[in-house]
């Protein structure tokens, strides 16, 4: 059934629609929409009153190219090519000869690159949201080409003062408290 409404709001599958163009139920407190469509299920709002747009499901949330994508728990866990994400993120590719699952992690600021990193931290306490002890993984940029100068491995324990503990230089070089091992391996 389609329902035009004097104020120009379209709805099919509702009476009443509360927003610009409406297919089925409204979520409540949800109007004011450019567009949405919703059932028991889940829903999708493009351009909402709350000034954001989002997609919606009760169970898990997917989104799918050519049967590959990205699927959204009620639990939060997040899956890249699979539906049943088993932890915080969860990447799966079925290949039989070549790389599998990969994550890229990229700095793009190539001018200025000179201590310029990338990074993956863990973190266990966070202060205000930062993280306040945490272990942290990261490559650091030497010229402005973009080449990586170090790997190195460090710790802020039980203060928030950070330090590399473990360092692998672009030469081979490996470092145990030091950042600029000058032999293959230096111990500080």
């Amino acid at each position: 059934r389609l329902t035009i409404q004097s104020d120009g709001n379209v709805g099919i599958g509702t009476t009443a629609p509360a927003n610009k163009f409406q297919i089925g139920s409204n979520p409540a407190g949800y109007s004011g929409n450019d567009f949405i469509a919703s059932n028991a299920n889940g829903s999708i709002a493009l351009h909402n009153n709350l000034g954001y747009s989002y997609l919606y499901g009760s169970q898990r949330l997917d989104l799918l190219a050519a049967g590959n994508g990205i699927s959204i728990l009620t639990n939060g866990n997040v899956g890249i090519g699979t539906t049943n994400p088993l932890k915080s993120l969860h990447i799966a590719k079925n290949v039989a000869n070549g790389v599998g699952a990969s994550l890229l992690l990229q700095n793009e600021n190539y001018s200025t690159n000179v201590g310029a990193e990338t990074e993956i931290l863990l973190s266990h306490l966070t202060d205000n949201g930062a993280p306040y002890r945490f272990a942290k993984i990261h490559t650091v940029g030497t010229d402005v080409f973009g080449t990586v100068d170090r790997l190195s491995f460090g710790i802020a324990g039980s203060s928030t003062t950070y330090a590399d503990m473990l360092t692998v230089k672009y030469n081979g070089n490996v470092g145990i408290g030091t950042t600029n091992p000058l032999y293959k391996l230096a111990v500080k």
